[in-house]
């Protein structure tokens, strides 16, 4: 396990450890999984990896004919340059490996998790139980939307009797309720457990014939004489003859008695006579246990605020989802992504008490690099564990796990504390690395960042949650030359390169995200000033500032806001570009080009920003006919 800060070299690290896999272990290309969380990024590790091994390469040349290299500054030129000091008969084998992995260096597997379980499908057909044709690949987000779209419809237009119509209308759902959980139902680390009637009269085994402690309960409660006005256990002992009684276990009224239930032995509201009545001290000894299950049965695992008949309607429409999402996707032939690494990672149980798969995949893989392991889930990690496991539980081989723990609790991008955490723990202490130097900010920023740390707790987690993930300070590096910030009004060094501005939170919230865009903006403008910052001897330029933001529509109104105090920026959007005002003129163009007997097209066409004609320079066309031709 190496732990890496931003900017402490974890790309740089996995290059240096995939060269000494090659030269030092002597593996090739092929047998080494390098992996990471996205497409682009796998790309961008590819070509860091090729440009490794040219590197070594031009290292070699350089060796040979007596250039010396900065070894002080590069650690892997220094550990290169010793290696073949200490055996000069070796550089001709390294480079003879060298020039063989480049050779076969496409084949090798460098990509994300998903495309290599496509592989491991395409390699191992047989062992894996899958199609010797592939299944065709489509975007789970859409399958989602299709699945929460028919199921509204079985809802909306179900018949009463249906279980999960049923079900539903008991827990009021509406659309956007089903939008929020069904990506989360679809997800295989997932499992709802509904509220089972049956399972609940079972707990109930020490009330002995249900139906006579039912009869026996109603009968008491009618008495008068037993309680007092204000007994509330008059009023908790049919809220649970309800839940029992009910088809459905009616358990959300009788949750609400739990406290009741459990301080009856104080007998509040109970006459005189009643505590004299053993059908209602045997009642009161009762009620304890039975406050046991109920708080059992009403403990909701998906979220602790919501409704027990939320969670029944849950666990039955994470039935339906997942059999209408496998017969839809079997009768297309398609797979979803996520689907694909559960099909791998069911291929990779033991049958019969033997892993084929497994043990193939580990031939053939006995190394794997993976990169931002924090973004892992439990599917993913079973994956390579299994891989990296013989068949008695033992660690094999060499499985590298690289990432960031503080972004392991970053839910909303796919981290999981607990899956780093449980990874964690299986690696031995000796074998857990930290890289605790960041090479790409100032030192002043990772000082300021280290400080802004030590006034907090330093663990780090999602809301409501104890993770073992702590702040560790890191070091800048001594090699790193900063270009200082000035102020360009008394040209005095920035002494604080952190700085957290507070804005007053008694206004109301709307005017306040307002005022807070209107100060970012009013800041920048100043820092691009005269009276502003510069970079060592260079002004401050616009391209030297990034601006992140929570939301799309809070970046459209800061760049509205800077545009009009003369700030250029560009910003990002998901937006296609076939949706800009840019494509929308260019569109106009166009259709003047294939219709230029239209004048109407043609006007539209020369009005657009694309051809800049000005409304004067449109109305002298209309008179002058050999201009308009």
């Amino acid at each position: 396990l190496v732990e890496a800060s931003a900017g402490t070299g974890k790309t740089w690290t996995i290059a240096v450890l995939y060269l000494r896999l090659l030269l030092e272990r002597k593996l090739t290309p092929r047998q080494v999984i390098v992996s990471t969380f996205t497409n682009a990024a796998a790309a961008e590790l590819r070509e860091r990896l090729r440009g490794k091994l040219l590197f070594a390469l031009a290292e070699a040349a350089k060796h040979r004919a007596g250039i010396a290299s900065d070894e002080t500054r590069h650690a892997d030129c220094a550990w290169l340059r010793g290696r073949w000091r200490d055996q000069p008969a070796g550089l001709d084998e390294d480079v003879q490996r060298l020039q063989a992995a480049l050779a076969e260096f496409d084949a090798a597997p460098i990509s994300t998790l998903h495309a290599l379980c496509s592989r491991i499908l395409a390699d191992h057909p047989f062992a894996a139980g899958a199609l010797f044709r592939g299944r065709e690949m489509i975007d789970g987000k859409t399958l989602e939307a299709a699945l929460v779209a028919d199921l509204w419809r079985v809802i909306a237009q179900g018949e009463e009797s249906d279980e999960l119509v049923k079900l539903a209308r008991a827990a009021d759902i509406t659309i956007s309720t089903l939008k929020k959980y069904v990506p989360v139902l679809l997800q295989a680390n997932v499992v709802v457990d509904g509220l089972d009637p049956d399972a609940f009269r079972a707990r109930l085994h020490f009330l002995g014939d249900l139906d006579a402690w039912v009869a026996k309960v109603l009968r008491l409660v009618e008495d008068d004489t037993l309680f007092n006005a204000s007994c509330t256990l008059r009023k908790a002992w049919p809220d649970v003859v309800s839940a029992i009684s009910s088809t459905r276990g009616n358990l959300k009224q009788a949750s609400k008695r739990v406290k009741t239930l459990a301080d009856a032995a104080n007998m509040a509201g109970i006459s005189a006579a009643g505590k004299k009545n053993p059908e209602i001290l045997e009642l009161v000894s009762q009620s304890s246990s039975i406050s046991v299950v109920l708080q059992q049965f009403t403990d909701v695992e998906i979220d602790r605020s919501e409704s027990v008949e939320l969670r029944g309607f849950l666990a039955a429409a994470q039935r339906w989802c997942r059999a209408a999402m496998q017969a839809r996707l079997d009768a297309a032939n398609q797979s979803s992504f996520d689907q694909l690494l559960v099909t791998v990672r069911d291929a990779l149980a033991p049958r019969d008490g033997q892993r084929a798969l497994a043990d193939a995949l580990f031939a053939a893989w006995p190394v794997a690099l993976v990169d931002e392991f924090q973004d892992t889930d439990p599917v993913q990690f079973g994956i390579l564990d299994a891989i990296y496991r013989d068949g008695d539980g033992a660690q094999r081989g060499r499985l590298v796990m690289i990432g960031d723990p503080k972004q392991a609790i970053y839910r909303f991008r796919g981290g999981d504390v607990a899956t780093y955490e449980r990874a964690g723990k299986r690696v031995q202490e000796a074998d857990k690395l930290t890289l605790g130097t960041n090479h790409r900010s100032s030192r002043g920023y990772v000082e300021a960042v280290n400080q802004f740390y030590g006034c907090t707790s330093r663990t780090l987690g999602p809301a409501g949650t104890r993770t073992s993930i702590q702040y560790e300070d890191v070091q800048a590096s001594s090699r790193r030359d900063d270009e200082p910030l000035y102020s360009a009004r008394d040209n005095a060094p920035v002494t604080r390169p952190l700085v957290l501005h507070k804005i007053a939170t008694d206004d109301d919230a709307p005017a306040l995200e307002a005022h807070a865009l209107r100060v970012c903006a009013g800041q920048i403008a100043w820092a691009l000033s005269e009276d502003g910052y510069r970079i060592g001897d260079k002004p401050l330029q616009p391209g030297d500032i990034a601006v992140l933001l929570p939301s799309n529509a809070q970046v459209a109104k800061l760049a509205v806001m800077l545009k009009a105090r003369g700030v250029p920026c560009v910003t990002g959007s998901q937006k296609s570009v076939f949706e800009t005002a840019i494509a929308r003129e260019l569109r106009l163009v166009l259709h003047a080009a294939l219709h230029p007997e239209d004048p109407r097209a043609l006007r539209a066409a020369l009005a657009t920003r694309l051809c800049g004609a000005s409304l004067g320079a449109l109305q002298a066309l209309r008179h002058d006919a050999a201009a308009w031709d």
